[in-house]
C-alpha cells in the first residue's frame, strides 16, 4: 500500500493522490489467507522530504477456520521520509498506524489495529509522477467478538495478541 510523494525542494507544499496494489502476508497465527490489497490514497507534503497521508484499501480473503470469504477494509495513516527529493531515484522510510475492519457475519465483528514500519524506494519517471515500492512490517492484533442485533458486543472478545504481518506494495502517484 503506497502513499506520498516527496516534491522538489522549490515546489512548496504539494498534494498527492495515487493507487496501489499490495500483497498482504498474514502471520501464520492469523486465521486469514494471504491476499491482494487494492488501495487509494492521498497525502500532503509537510516539509521537504516529509509527507503525511491516508490510505483506504480493500481485501477479499479466505478465513482458514470457516472456509468462507471475508471482506476487509483497511485504513492507514502514514508518514514518509524521502531524503533525495531532487533526484530521479530516492530511498524512503515510513511509519504509521493501521486499522482493519473485518466484515464478518451479521452477529460477529472483528477489528485489527496496529503499527507499521516501511523501507522502500521511489522513481520519479515524469514531472509530477512517481512509482513507489515499499515493504511494510505490520505489528497488529485482531479482536473478534459477537454482537447483538444493535451491534453491541456480547461476551469477551477472542484476541490474537500482537503478531507481525508483511505488506509488499507497488503504486503510482500524481502530485499537484
Amino acid at each position: 500500500m503506497l502513499c506520498l510523494l516527496a516534491a522538489p525542494a522549490n515546489a512548496g507544499h504539494r498534494l498527492e493522490v495515487g493507487v496501489s496494489l499490495a500483497h498482504l502476508d498474514f502471520d501464520e497465527e492469523i486465521r486469514f489467507e494471504n491476499d491482494l490489497v487494492y488501495a487509494v490514497h492521498g497525502a500532503a507534503e509537510l516539509t521537504p522530504g516529509w509527507t503525511l497521508g491516508v490510505e483506504v484499501g480493500r481485501v477479499n480473503t479466505r478465513d482458514r477456520l470457516t472456509g468462507g470469504l471475508q471482506d476487509l477494509s483497511i485504513l492507514a495513516i502514514r508518514t514518509r521520509y524521502a531524503p533525495l527529493q531532487d533526484h530521479e531515484w530516492s530511498p524512503l522510510a515510513g511509519a504509521g498506524v493501521n486499522f482493519t475492519l473485518f466484515e464478518d457475519a451479521p452477529r460477529l465483528d472483528s477489528i485489527s489495529e496496529g503499527f507499521e514500519f516501511a523501507l522502500g524506494g521511489e522513481w520519479r519517471f515524469a514531472p509530477g509522477w512517481v512509482l513507489r515500492g515499499e515493504g511494510w512490517l505490520r505489528l497488529q492484533t485482531i479482536n473478534r467478538f459477537e454482537v447483538d442485533e444493535s451491534g453491541v458486543p456480547t461476551g469477551s472478545p477472542e484476541e490474537t495478541g500482537y503478531l507481525w504481518s508483511k505488506l509488499l506494495s507497488l503504486g503510482v502517484n500524481r502530485a499537484f
